[in-house]
């Protein structure tokens, strides 16, 4: 059934980048289950309306009384099964409508407080505090030092409010969310330590407890914003602004933790997914925004999409695109050389891919 709406919308202009809440429920992956109840209502209802024709068409042959109250009863019982279809149909739509909304806004929520934190660029003013011991001036070093604390606003007032509406998104979504909130929280709470420390030892130590609870949250709200987020451009521009703050986190941790602490061990457990996320985001961004750098030739991809909706989806791939050199770079400067187009491309064989993996682990942990 999904599948012919797919191809009617389509037909009409509309598609998987539609912004319009039907065709968002026809195409998102978070309402899956609401896909399945239409499809077996309306599968049942069609086998049921089948079974009443010929139920009362063999009544209406055999019966030599044949009148028209059995044709009568076959109308209304069909009636009252599209009745039936309409009311679980209705209940799907607003069920869905409700659930995207809330997903939206938790994305939303989320992105934008990792953006702010970009945009400050508080995880390389953390490393950069950390390392300021070697500095000759005390009042800056002491200046630098005093910025770090934290505000009394509320920066998650749709988590807050809305946190039982978890509940009807999937485990995998509601774990990455739940988390990202649970280490935002905690490094705020971080900061608020922090500012208390006098000495030395213990500033950098709680400092790096703080770098540590950033960088977890930034992982999770990756995480959470691949779950969450199903309009490519924007999904891939979201995973780029959070990795420019979550690399340099990773390679100063990975830096100061020593060899058997654990936290370094889990540490190393994550070189291979950034060898294969970051890349991947990369290449496939560079991509796309070749097919969609200009309006006319993108127009011949997507005939079908009107004018402002092709434009549109060209300036959101320019955001991710202009992102690309930043990530590049830190991407060199935490992990090592960034991998080939190639490397990663579906002809490659896994051999060469774990080789390059283990290249590019054995030149980080020999750093």
């Amino acid at each position: 059934m999904f599948f012919l709406l797919k191809r009617f919308r389509a037909g009409l202009g509309h598609d998987r980048y539609s912004a319009a809440t039907f065709d968002r429920l026809v195409h998102s992956r978070h309402v899956g289950d609401l896909h399945w109840i239409v499809n077996v209502t309306v599968g049942a209802a069609a086998l049921g309306i089948i079974v009443l024709g010929v139920i009362f068409a063999a009544e209406g042959v055999w019966d030599p009384k044949f009148s028209w109250v059995p044709a009568t009863a076959l109308l209304a019982g069909c009636g009252a099964v599209l009745a039936a279809v309409g009311g679980i149909t209705a209940w799907c739509y607003q069920t869905g409508a409700t659930r995207l909304g809330t997903i939206d806004l938790f994305a939303c929520e989320i992105t934008t407080l990792c953006r702010i934190c970009t945009i400050n660029g508080l995880a390389d003013t953390c490393i950069s505090a950390f390392a300021a011991d070697t500095m000759s001036d005390k009042d800056k070093l002491i200046k630098m030092k005093e910025q770090f604390g934290d505000s009394s606003e509320t920066y998650t007032p749709f988590f807050d409010a809305n946190a039982k509406e978890l509940h009807s998104l999937s485990v995998k979504v509601l774990t990455n969310i739940t988390a990202f909130y649970t280490y935002w929280k905690a490094t705020r709470d971080a900061f608020r330590t922090l500012a208390k420390v006098q000495t030395n030892d213990g500033w950098h130590r709680t400092m790096s407890d703080v770098m540590f609870l950033q960088f977890l949250a930034f992982e999770s709200a990756r995480k959470a914003a691949r779950d969450l987020i199903e309009f490519e451009p924007n999904n891939a521009e979201n995973t780029i602004m959070i990795l420019i703050s979550e690399l340099p986190l990773y390679r100063f941790l990975l830096d100061h933790f020593q060899k058997g602490d654990v936290r370094r061990a889990r540490l190393e457990l994550r070189l291979s997914r950034y060898v294969s996320v970051v890349p991947r985001v990369y290449h496939q961004t560079e991509v796309e925004h070749a097919k969609y750098k200009d309006v006319d030739t993108a127009r011949k991809g997507l005939p079908h999409l009107a004018q402002k909706d092709v434009e549109e989806l060209c300036r959101d791939w320019e955001k991710a695109y202009e992102m690309l050199g930043e990530l590049k770079s830190r991407y060199e400067a935490a992990i090592g050389e960034f991998p080939r187009q190639e490397v990663l491309g579906p002809k490659s064989s896994s051999a060469k891919v774990g080789q390059g993996r283990g290249r590019t682990r054995a030149r980080l942990l020999a750093r």
